[in-house]
């Protein structure tokens, strides 16, 4: 329980890499924020997760809308407080040139 009252957000939250990054995190007692483009496999994991026991919490967001990552943010503030985590999963890098993080533009 060494994440117990943290808030932790993951983005590609549904499935894949992702989901082992939410389910790790839940279960160091992090409250769970999963994002994700897919609302269907969003809500079905966080529904899996309240059943286990663990806090969670679902929003659809898209990782290349600035507004919907806007909405993301204040959502989680107004309700949590804070945001202590974040795991930045989503990704198409594949369609990316190679180059370091903090040179890859926001329309990219």
């Amino acid at each position: 329980m060494r994440l117990k009252e943290k808030v932790a957000i993951t983005t590609g939250a549904s499935q894949g890499i992702g989901r082992v990054y939410v389910r790790r995190l839940a279960e160091e007692g992090a409250t769970v924020v999963l994002t994700d483009i897919n609302e269907e496999k969003g809500h079905r994991l966080e529904e899996e997760l309240g059943e286990t026991g663990y806090r969670a919490k679902f929003i659809k967001v898209d990782v290349s809308d600035k507004e919907s990552v806007g909405h993301m943010v204040h959502t989680v503030v107004e309700e949590f407080g804070t945001i202590d985590i974040l795991i930045n999963n989503a990704a198409i890098f594949s369609k990316l040139k190679m180059k370091p993080f903090e040179e890859i533009s926001l329309d990219e």
